[in-house]
């Protein structure tokens, strides 16, 4: 098993290129050139990235980042404005960013760049009580407007159940 692990590793490479790609998204995201500096945009990793578990790709599939950006908007707001928003803001800094191309789906905003691709999530924190549950906007016209997450308390739970106990502490 410890050799299949290190066989779908994410190599050395592709995860220095997701982490600069993460840090030169946030502070876009949470600088003063954008649109969005006066909604308080908090941007975390979540799913894979987080958990430090992301798998190189199969085949010719890129391999994928997810991230959140938390804004101090109104939940009512209309789910495909928010998306539109966020792709529009992102398409201003595609320059800087150096990403292929912006496409819009249902929850998030995905940059893509060759190899990879990186998801941006609009949410809005629900109880700042309550570490990181978040309302997710949602496209799709099956389900209501939001759906709730808690990404950091599912990494926490994660770290909790896979990392050796002289770990856990750095991470939690």
């Amino acid at each position: 098993l410890e050799g299949i692990a290190r066989k779908i590793q994410l190599n050395k490479t592709d995860h220095d290129k997701a982490v600069d790609r993460y840090y030169r998204i946030a502070d876009y995201l949470s600088g003063m050139h954008t649109e969005i500096i006066g909604l308080n945009p908090v941007v975390y990793p979540q799913g894979s990235f987080r958990t430090r578990s992301v798998i190189s790709s199969y085949r010719d599939e890129d391999y994928d980042i997810y991230l959140i950006l938390e804004l101090l908007i109104d939940r009512a707001y209309d789910p495909e404005a928010v998306i539109n928003f966020i792709s529009d803001v992102m398409e201003q800094g595609k320059g800087k960013l150096q990403f292929d191309r912006v496409e819009k789906k249902r929850r998030c905003v995905s940059l893509k760049y060759q190899g990879m691709h990186l998801d941006i999530t609009p949410a809005v924190l629900i109880d700042p009580n309550n570490l990181r549950l978040v309302s997710i906007f949602d496209t799709n016209p099956e389900r209501p407007d939001h759906v709730l997450a808690n990404p950091e308390g599912f990494a926490r739970w994660f770290d909790q159940a896979v990392l050796p106990y002289e770990t856990r502490s750095k991470f939690t």
